[in-house]
């Protein structure tokens, strides 16, 4: 039991220290472990999107909502304007 309560005081410190380090990202990754258990997302889509499987998983609600041709319309532009090079599109 002060084992388990060792650990527990631990990781609060530890999570507490990385919070301050960078706040953003933290709150990106705890809000991805959120969207993981709720969702039941396997460990593999996880270890690959990292951080972002929260805004990954909102993207993938989205695309399916959004019809295709309004979809290219917001996204197309601001690649070509990003990467001047791609104007084939």
């Amino acid at each position: 039991m002060e084992a388990q309560r060792d650990r527990t005081d631990y990781m609060r410190e530890y999570m507490k220290n990385q919070y301050q380090t960078n706040p953003i990202k933290m709150k990106q990754y705890r809000n991805s472990c959120r969207v993981k258990a709720k969702l039941n997302i396997p460990d593999e889509e996880f270890v690959k999107y990292k951080h972002y499987l929260a805004d990954i998983v909102k993207l993938r609600e989205i695309i399916t909502r959004v019809p295709t041709d309004i979809l290219l319309e917001i996204i197309i532009p601001p690649i070509a304007t990003e990467n001047p090079q791609s104007q084939h599109i």
